[in-house]
């Protein structure tokens, strides 16, 4: 899903780049980004209320280029997207 989004992004919003984060430790969250094509950007530290309260944490921050992108195996087709671009203000000529 984060494969379609980020081609999304790349193909039918012009986006140059996509930015996320996870909490570091979380291995699931990292595998994903980096079978996407996301690379390091950063760490900042922050806090994460959980149900015991609130706890310390670092998140790694992550992005993606078109350079670095790693499209699914097969081919993406969208439908409607020409007036979600002019909803952005997105035109192509």
């Amino acid at each position: 899903m984060r494969r379609m989004a980020v081609g999304f992004a790349f193909d039918e919003l012009d986006a140059l780049a996509c930015e996320s984060a996870y909490v570091v430790g979380n291995h699931a969250s990292a595998a994903v980004s980096r079978k996407t094509g996301y690379v390091d950007n950063g760490r900042v530290r922050g806090v994460q209320h959980t149900r015991q309260g609130t706890v310390g944490m670092e998140e790694q921050r992550v992005v993606v280029t078109t350079e670095t992108y790693v499209r699914p195996g097969e081919p993406v087709t969208y439908e409607g997207t020409q007036a979600l671009r002019r909803f952005f203000g997105i035109e192509r000529g």
